[in-house]
């Protein structure tokens, strides 16, 4: 019979408290911890010999044969151990004290862009609506007089909407936040509305900050994905869900929780309140998008490759779990295939290769690379797993863009004019 237990970790001096049962790897513990980023690249299989911990102290299962591939006799007798094969062991009460060696590093996430095409419509505008006053023999509430006299997208049909018409029962005009002839928001005299436009990468994720009347960027943040403890790509991600009990729910929440800060510290920084944070907007391929939803991506991994879903959503963001900024709403577009998701459905429309007479070739080179082929009437698309050349994934000694990796390399010639690196 499976037994829970307490197990108490102390990593650099931090000590951290979660709950674990008998036969649960140090990895798989670690995971729940947001604050420890270990690199695991296989997702815990044993192969990518980077998840090291050196076992400090408390007990612990012995070395495995498969940990004497990656790891150096020299650092067995360290106390260096693959997180994904060590089992702590021992009495509950005495706590384990780990230093994690992998996943320190400073990342450099690359998030300027430039050029395009320009889009032709910007979807968000302002429309003041005019009501009928009310009286005694009409009673309609303010909600009904305005949906009476324009249409309204579900995500304005919500709490704080109700406030801001409380402030202005009595008026017979009201300024509105129109997308595509629905009015999303309700906007008071001097209002600015904002959204936050997010790219989940398997790798990364960068969240702008958008000001919709005018499409402007404000500020964005970028950070490694959340979800990258649980495995560098896809299929290991897809893996990861199925090895765990509550794996889905792991994976959403890392990710839920990562854009949750990120937007709300975009909003702090700039003053900006939960009441002007109109709409989210997120993409990425069909995987990320799966988890983002707690929607297990188990058959995208085996053939027939068939998703869940590719079409766009919209739900309140309340429902994933956000808590910082929990009264919006955030939309999906939709995704093309199993493999070519909604990043690629954006790219193609942000840069306007559709409308081009000569054939354009879109590349995506990211974790999971994509291509669209634009041939002047048709789109073809196709993916391939890019990361690993990349980033090291399946390399043993590969690492991705963090500090101390070699990003650039210049050649030039010394006064005899040699060739030399520098």
């Amino acid at each position: 019979m499976t037994q829970e237990r307490v197990l108490t970790i102390i990593d650099r001096e931090t000590t951290y408290t979660i709950g674990a049962t008998d036969g649960t790897t140090l990895l798989q513990a670690l995971r729940q911890i947001p604050d420890i980023l270990l690199d695991a690249p296989c997702g815990g299989n044993g192969n990518c010999g980077k998840c090291k911990v050196r076992i400090l102290q408390g007990e612990v299962s012995p070395p495995q044969p498969e940990e004497t591939h990656p790891l150096a006799a020299e650092e067995l007798s360290q106390g260096i151990r693959l997180a994904c094969r060590t089992y702590p062991l021992g009495n509950q009460d005495l706590p384990l004290k780990i230093a994690t060696i992998h996943g320190r590093g400073t990342s450099q996430v690359m998030t300027g862009f430039s050029g395009g095409t320009p889009l032709e419509v910007l979807r968000f505008h302002a429309q003041e609506i005019h009501l009928k006053s009310s009286s005694v023999e009409d009673q309609r509430s303010q909600l009904t007089r305005l949906t009476d006299e324009v249409a309204v997208h579900p995500a304005m049909k919500n709490p704080r909407t109700l406030r801001k018409l409380q402030r202005q029962i009595g008026r017979t005009s009201l300024n509105c936040l129109m997308d595509q002839g629905k009015a999303v928001a309700l906007l008071n005299p001097g209002d600015n509305a904002f959204g936050c436009a997010i790219d989940i990468g398997t790798t990364t994720v960068v969240v702008y900050l958008v000001e919709l009347l005018s499409g402007s960027i404000v500020d964005h943040r970028a950070a490694l994905n959340a979800q990258k403890r649980f495995g560098a790509d896809v299929i290991s991600r897809i893996e990861a869900v199925s090895r765990q009990a509550n794996g889905s729910e792991l994976l959403q929440r890392s990710i839920v929780q990562q854009l949750d800060w990120m937007a709300a510290e975009l909003c702090e920084a700039h003053g900006i309140s939960e009441d002007s944070l109109v709409e989210l907007c997120a993409v990425g391929n069909t995987t990320m998008l799966h988890l983002l939803l707690g929607v297990d991506p188990a058959t995208i991994a085996v053939a027939p490759f068939t998703p869940v879903f590719t079409e766009s959503l919209s739900c309140p963001v309340a429902q994933l779990g956000f808590k910082h900024i929990s009264d919006t709403y955030i939309h999906l577009p939709g995704s093309i295939a199993s493999y070519v998701g909604a990043d690629i459905t954006a790219g193609v429309f942000a840069s306007g290769i559709t409308r081009q007479t000569d054939p354009v070739l879109f590349l995506d080179i990211g974790t999971n690379g994509e291509i669209a082929l634009w041939d002047g009437a048709q789109l073809h698309c196709c993916s391939s797993a890019a990361g690993p050349a990349f980033e090291g994934a399946s390399i043993l000694h590969g690492t991705g863009g963090i500090t101390g990796a070699v990003s650039s390399v210049s050649w030039v010639r010394d006064d005899q004019g040699r060739i030399r690196k520098s």
